[in-house]
């Protein structure tokens, strides 16, 4: 903890005038092995099975493709996702995406060229976001509050529900605000921290590590666009100097000189006043050292604000900029405006995200600005894009609770400490209190008004209200005052609220981070392996294709007793009370009323991970369904760039069996068409490659089959319920061709249409086989009505969720 000298100046560290003035840090024992537990810990929690079961549609399966299509192309600015064939006279669905930044996307293609294409390497890389997240919040808060803050704080952030599902799920949030809360813990730790000391040498390696870190954010994104960005038009049309400038805006290698130049000017920018330093003898004092550390931790806070803004858009450096602009206003620390380093910092921030907005921008121009900005940033916000009418300040509470449970039952105590908190202490830890208030009431705020409203927007609120309450719990355990025991009783009410809504209704952990609300419970889990996969087959759990391709020890915890739904849940509400009752006595039973609580917390947490989101992915994933196709088809030799694409560094370099271990595939591609039938829903491009043929409408057809399919047997993703639709459909379309002498099918005399993969409850894959000769009594269809209406296509996700 922090040393304080009452007879000293109460102000934070980083605008003391006086530097004896500022806390000293008296590092506990052995504090790289608690830090490390911490690290371990949340990584034993978050990355164990994350890629052992499939993808969720249709965010992941969204991004994935746009991923793992800009890994094939080795194409690293422009994102790309769609449909490679146009099926009669509906426009082509293949477009450039234009609705996120590329953070996502980036992570993904790192990891695929690492271990290779499949779930591991889509959901790896935001769980370890989510694990530095965690290791984050107790290196900050552990700084300013001491060591049983900083636990406290983290293991509350690493058991709240939405935190641990978002760093589950390969979708933007995590990218957001898992950079930008990592940000924000490097500003709390320059701004608010105590005293840094360190060797000469320690203090070197900091400098370095920190410029090294920014060189490696920056630098491949300049080299980027230099071979990615090129004209792609002839300007022939327009004026010498109009000429001019398309050129240079379009001109990659010139936009990474200009990157380049830059760079070095930041170098410059501190390695000049550094080296003055160090010849005036200055540089390693204890104070200029200590001045020099907390620069760094700033231009550190200031990179990782520019990934926040690669990982889904402008409030990745607005967000921070307006909780900076309201803390100064409430503390009236202008002065501190000096000291942040906004020159250098903004240089350092502007230096790891403008390259791909800038590139994105030069070829692509007012396309990107229409969709990307007007659409899926001013709408949302102001206008309202896939709205939900479900309330406002209220629909964000109960999400946040929901996120949060068992820990928002502790809510109370932060009015309590709010209360408490006085503006006129300008101590570290005091102020560092108010900076986590603003930013937790004005991200709710902001999220709460917007006009778009998914579940998970309130997601920003949430790391600063948990690192809160690991504050104030903190505070309580040592306190001997009624006000919090009360506040503590009230909280058991708010638990049990909480608990019950979450056990009556199965959907509602699902609801925080998928996109299909109305979407019903599955009326066949996969928890009983001797039950049957659906109503229409015989088929049973354990010789189902979801079973072959996820691991055994799934299959036992999915079938285990106490772990189902409501047992467990049950549990945890008691478990969770109970801990919250001994909360009340003395400080001694207090802490074993914490240490229930989160224990509680860590199993909801490990059992959400590892059986809930299993259990669901039957019916919100769609790879078992493809995994079963592509068992069924041909598979066609991949040409020899392809294969080079999709095999892994780690392979190629004699680590093969760690690619292997994490269930690399290369790419599949089928003899056998696949098709889309009156459905989208992401997953069927990500699992095909691009490669299924959609039939969005019943008119595409006939188009269909007469250009690419010619007479040959298909399989098509489809619901269930629309199997004898496209049988019918088939033959009335085959009729009208063979009149028209359509080769392949003049003696087609019906189509076979049969379900042949039935787990999910909402996707099903049908094999249709053409029919030649005569026409079994059994396989003549019903005929259709005189006017049969058009059937639409269900499930359609917006793009760019």
């Amino acid at each position: 903890m922090p040393t304080v000298d009452p007879t000293k100046p109460n102000v934070p560290p980083l605008i003391a005038e006086d530097f004896n003035s500022i806390p000293e840090f008296n590092r506990p024992n052995r504090e790289w092995l608690v830090r490390f537990g911490v690290l371990l810990l949340a990584a034993l929690v978050y990355i164990p099975l994350a890629g052992s079961f499939g993808l969720w549609d249709c965010w992941e399966t969204h991004y994935g493709e746009v991923a793992r299509y800009m890994h094939e192309r080795s194409d690293l600015l422009s994102p790309w996702w769609g449909y490679k064939d146009q099926i009669g006279s509906e426009p082509k669905t293949g477009e450039w995406f234009f609705s996120k930044p590329i953070l996502v996307m980036y992570g993904e293609m790192i990891f695929m060229r690492l271990i290779g294409f499949g779930e591991w390497a889509i959901r790896l890389p935001w769980a370890i976001l989510g694990t530095l997240g965690v290791f984050m919040t107790y290196m900050g808060i552990s700084r300013v509050f001491g060591r049983r803050s900083g636990l406290l704080a983290a293991g509350v952030l690493m058991t709240s529900p939405l935190y641990f599902f978002l760093s589950r799920q390969a979708i933007t949030d995590l990218p957001y605000v898992g950079t930008m809360t990592i940000g924000l813990m490097f500003f709390i730790l320059a701004y608010f921290g105590p005293k840094y000391s360190a060797s000469n040498r320690g203090f070197i390696g900091w400098a370095l590590g920190s410029i090294g870190f920014f060189l490696l954010l920056a630098v491949p994104q300049f080299i980027i666009i230099g071979l990615d960005l090129s004209p792609d038009r002839d300007f022939g049309r327009y004026s010498a100097w109009m000429r001019f400038w398309l050129t240079i805006q379009k001109t990659g290698w010139i936009h990474t000189i200009m990157y380049f130049l830059a760079t070095l000017g930041l170098l410059a920018l501190i390695g000049v006043p550094m080296w003055k330093e160090y010849k005036a003898g200055t540089l390693f004092t204890d104070e200029r050292k200590d001045a020099w550390m907390r620069r760094f931790l700033l231009w550190t806070a200031f990179a990782f604000f520019g990934l926040s803004t690669l990982g889904k858009g402008l409030l990745g450096f607005m967000l921070p900029g307006a909780l900076l602009g309201l803390y100064l206003l409430i503390s009236g620390e202008w002065r501190a405006l000096k000291r942040l380093e906004i020159g250098r910092g903004v240089l350092v921030m502007c230096l790891v995200m403008l390259p791909w907005y800038l590139g994105m921008f030069a070829k692509h121009g007012q396309a990107f600005y229409n969709r990307f900005l007007v659409h899926d940033h001013f709408n949302r916000i102001g206008a309202g894009v896939h709205a939900l009418d479900s309330g406002t300040f209220e629909h964000m509470l109960k999400w946040l609770s929901i996120g949060m449970f068992p820990w928002f039952a502790l809510v109370p105590l932060l009015f309590w400490g709010l209360a408490r908190l006085r503006l006129k202490d300008a101590s570290g830890p005091s102020r560092t209190k108010l900076f986590l208030y603003i930013w937790g009431f004005f991200a709710y705020l902001l999220f709460s008004l917007s006009a778009t409203t998914f579940h998970h927007y309130i997601f920003p609120a949430l790391p600063p209200t948990a690192m809160l309450i690991g504050i104030m719990l903190n505070e309580f355990l040592d306190d001997r005052t009624w006000v919090p025991r009360v506040l503590i009783l009230a909280g058991i009410g708010i638990l049990i609220g909480i608990g019950l809504t979450i056990r009556s209704d199965p959907q509602s952990f699902r609801n925080m981070f998928t996109y299909k609300y109305d979407r019903e419970w599955p009326e066949n889990p996969p928890i009983d392996p001797d039950a049957t996969v659906g109503p229409n087959t015989d088929k049973t759990w354990a010789e189902s294709t979801y079973y072959a391709n996820t691991p055994t020890i799934i299959h036992k915890l999915l079938k285990a007793k106490p772990l189902q739904y409501k047992t467990f849940i049950t549990v945890i509400m008691v478990l969770a009370t109970i801990a919250l009752i001994l909360m009340i006595f003395t400080p001694k039973i207090r802490k074993v009323g914490t240490l229930g609580l989160w224990g509680s917390a860590l199993l909801l947490a490990y059992w959400c991970l590892n059986w809930y989101m299993p259990m669901l992915t039957p019916s919100w994933s769609v790879k078992y369904v493809f995994e079963d196709y592509f068992s069924r088809c041909e598979i066609v030799p991949n040409p020899p760039e392809i294969e080079e694409a999709y095999e892994p560094l780690l392979s190629k370099i004699g680590l093969g069996f760690i690619p292997d271990a994490f269930g690399s595939k290369p790419k599949r591609v089928c003899r056998e068409d696949i098709v889309a039938w009156l459905i989208t829903w992401r997953g069927e491009t990500y699992y095909t490659s691009s490669e299924i043929k959609p039939l969005m409408k019943q008119s595409q057809l006939a188009p269909y089959l007469e250009t690419l399919n010619k007479g040959n047997t298909f399989y098509a993703l489809t619901q269930a319920n629309r199997i004898n639709g496209l049988r019918t459909a088939l033959n009335r379309e085959t009729e009208t061709l063979k009149k028209k002498g359509v080769p392949g099918l003049t003696d087609i005399t019906s189509w076979k249409v049969e379900a042949v993969h039935q787990e999910s409850a909402y996707f099903a894959l049908a094999k249709a086989t053409p029919i030649r000769g005569p026409v079994e009594e059994e396989e003549v269809d019903k005929p259709a009505p005189e006017s049969e209406p058009e059937e639409e296509p269900v499930d359609i996700p917006p793009p760019g969720m």
